[in-house]
């Protein structure tokens, strides 16, 4: 699901498409997408939710409790900063902490999400690429950025601050900041898998 609300919701809407290509030829899952209101994301059937934006954005209470009712519910909402430049997953993580009651925290190498152990036709991205933009800027090396809101042994509510959509696009821009093309397509990959 590809969620809706008011802003600039959908930045890089053939992103999933990308993905989608990808993962047929790497494991032969097809990704069907579709667009969702976020507030009504828990009625919507649907395993996972990319809810994407570029900057800060205060999200109604409607949709902080729908993306917490989802994740309790059993499904997988990931949050992200698409180019890496805006405070977009910080605002809305900073949101969903006052909603659990709690922080997320980071994933750790062992989380199978990141490792990919145990989930069939994932990765194993304890070590992932960043962008030269990245490592430059944010001297970051080879561990992934990815913080989680779990719910019991799953992580529901994914965090990311770098880039994931213009990776999965394989758009080679400078003055992105996030992970390779490569890397981006195996992180979503895992997160789709796990979330089957």
């Amino acid at each position: 699901g590809r969620a809706k609300y008011a802003g600039n919701c959908r930045p890089e809407p053939g992103a999933w498409d990308m993905q989608s290509r990808f993962m047929v030829n790497h494991n032969g899952t097809a990704v069907k997408t579709q667009d969702v209101d976020l507030a009504n994301i828990s009625a919507s059937g649907l395993q996972v939710v990319h809810v994407s934006g570029t900057r800060e954005q205060e999200l109604t209470q409607a949709e902080i409790d729908a993306i917490v009712n989802f994740a309790r519910a059993g499904g997988t909402v990931i949050v992200e900063t698409v180019g890496g430049m805006g405070n977009f997953a910080r605002g809305v993580e900073h949101q969903l902490a006052d909603a659990f009651k709690r922080n997320a925290v980071e994933l750790a190498s062992s989380e199978p999400l990141l490792n990919g152990k145990g989930i069939d036709g994932a990765f194993d991205n304890s070590r992932v690429g960043y962008r030269r933009h990245a490592i430059v800027s944010m001297a970051v090396k080879s561990r992934p950025r990815l913080a989680a809101f779990y719910e019991g042994e799953k992580p529901a509510v994914i965090i990311s601050n770098e880039d994931l959509s213009l990776g999965m696009l394989g758009v080679e821009h400078w003055g992105i900041l996030g992970y390779s093309p490569e890397s981006s397509r195996q992180i979503m990959t895992n997160i789709a898998m796990r979330a089957k």
